[in-house]
């Protein structure tokens, strides 16, 4: 397709929201893409020196707050987790002691 048919589709559609059916057709057909090394270098390059703003930053925040990383511990969880740690840095006491 020539370069300027191009631009002028993507202006025609620029700002014009998309229905949920198609973000979400959108979204299905992206799962599971595998990029090239190259395609990943890509992306990098045109990320780097990217600055946000405070308003965008603030924005970013505001969205990661609250987001719960992994599955809430049960009490009994967390004591076997913390007796085990305990056991881990006392035998390492040990061996630095010898």
């Amino acid at each position: 397709m020539d370069k300027q048919v191009r631009e002028k589709i993507r202006q025609s559609k620029l700002g014009v929201p998309m229905s949920e059916e198609h973000k979400r057709n959108t979204s299905l057909g992206l799962k599971g893409r595998v990029l090239t090394e190259e395609h990943k270098q890509n992306i990098s390059k045109g990320l780097k020196g990217r600055t946000l703003t405070k308003e965008t930053k603030k924005k970013i925040s505001k969205s990661k707050k609250g987001i719960n990383k992994g599955i809430p511990l049960t009490e009994e969880h967390k004591k076997s987790v913390s007796e085990g740690l305990k056991k881990y840095w006392n035998s390492n006491k040990e061996l630095e002691n010898e």
